[in-house]
């Protein structure tokens, strides 16, 4: 493989160590290549986005290119747990042991799975859906296996906050923009990444209905052993039910003396459509 003439020492580096990964992982020919260099050159793109242009990578190829990269971009800022989130601080909290109870239960009825991969829904906002769901992320890494946590609430996202993280780019930048996700390290976790939701888009839904979120997904569960995913509201937003559909695995959420029966059975039926696994259903008292 040649340099490109014309171009900066920096976007010849770029394009080679991903053409160096997919030759080696995926199988890309020279004349593959060419190809793909021909396209971008023509038409001003990325390298990436050239191949996936040809059908010859996937986002997910892609994303791992960059993933495997000793050499990133900018750096990658690490997160930090909130107080709230005791779990992290304090493994001898009550409240630490329950979410250690709901972990094994969740992991004994996907036993089999290569990836223990699920969405946390709920009816309803001020249900407690985010912390539960960093919480079970914090707990799935403190086995010590990779573990993602992903913020797929676009529309009131609430991770970066849990975890003091940055939030200049997300989900919605590698929907939108066919982008490599930007995951975040979390400090004393070393086997948890986040990826926070990005800035707010304005076509929400569509992103997370759109086949490249499965394909992001899909390259996940090659890598991690535990995915949790993070929805809005499905009272309010159809979004939950476009993740859930991708996930194919749900934990239901519903706050004690708050959420409405009738929610609840809502809930059930619209995820039916979804085809997607109720792993169960978890109360919460606060």
């Amino acid at each position: 493989m040649s340099l490109i003439p014309g171009r900066s020492a920096r976007e010849n580096e770029d394009w080679l160590r991903i053409a160096s990964y997919l030759t080696r992982i995926t199988g890309l020919s020279e004349a593959d290549v060419q190809r793909i260099l021909a396209l971008k050159t023509a038409e001003e793109l990325r390298f990436s986005e050239a191949a996936m242009r040809l059908g010859l990578a996937t986002q997910s190829d892609i994303e791992a290119a960059l993933s495997a990269s000793v050499r990133m971009a900018e750096p990658v800022p690490t997160a930090r747990p909130a107080a709230e989130l005791v779990v992290a601080s304090d493994s001898y909290h009550p409240h630490s042991e329950r979410i250690r109870a709901l972990r094994t239960e969740l992991l004994l009825r996907q036993s089999g799975q290569d990836c223990n991969l699920f969405a946390v829904v709920s009816p309803g906002r001020g249900e407690g859906r985010s912390r539960l769901a960093a919480e079970l992320a914090i707990a799935c890494a403190q086995l010590g296996q990779a573990t993602l946590l992903v913020d797929a609430d676009l529309r009131r996202p609430r991770q970066h906050e849990l975890f003091n993280a940055e939030n200049a780019k997300g989900l919605a930048d590698a929907l939108a923009l066919s982008e490599a996700p930007r995951m975040q390290t979390v400090h004393q976790l070393p086997k948890l990444a986040l990826l926070t939701s990005g800035p707010r888009p304005g076509n929400p839904l569509e992103l997370l209905s759109d086949a490249l979120l499965g394909d992001l997904i899909s390259g996940w569960r090659r890598r991690y052993k535990h995915i949790v995913l993070d929805t809005p509201p499905v009272s309010e937003f159809s979004d939950a039910l476009a993740v859930a559909s991708h996930a194919g695995a749900v934990l239901m959420l519903s706050r004690a003396q708050s959420t409405p029966l009738d929610a609840g059975r809502e809930l059930l039926r619209r995820l039916s459509s979804t085809g997607a696994r109720v792993l169960g259903s978890v109360m919460n008292h606060f």
